[in-house]
């Protein structure tokens, strides 16, 4: 299945370099950053895929119907707010 929604974007400043059906990136709290969908998903459950450049892991905090929220961290434990991530997004839209 195709994505539903995708985004690179840029943690430092929330700037979304290309998208597809997200409205925006907002900063939830250090290293925790919240992709918001244009048109949302039909519930909570669907596929989440996402890619942190450089010396990073990435996990999903949460995920609703409007958005997903990851969090990005270095090897050594430290939280990232410097690096461009990657999310997508699989499931059905509402």
């Amino acid at each position: 299945a195709a994505a539903k929604a995708w985004v690179n974007y840029t943690h430092a400043t929330t700037t979304v370099n290309d998208s597809f059906n997200v409205s925006s990136v907002s900063d939830v709290s250090t290293g925790v950053y919240t992709v918001n969908y244009t048109a949302s998903m039909v519930s909570s459950i669907y596929a989440v895929d996402g890619f942190s450049a450089g010396n990073s892991y990435g996990s999903f905090v949460s995920g609703t119907s409007s958005g997903v929220s990851r969090r990005t961290w270095g090897y050594g434990g430290t939280t990232l707010t410097d690096v461009t991530s990657s999310t997508s997004v699989t499931g059905d839209l509402a």
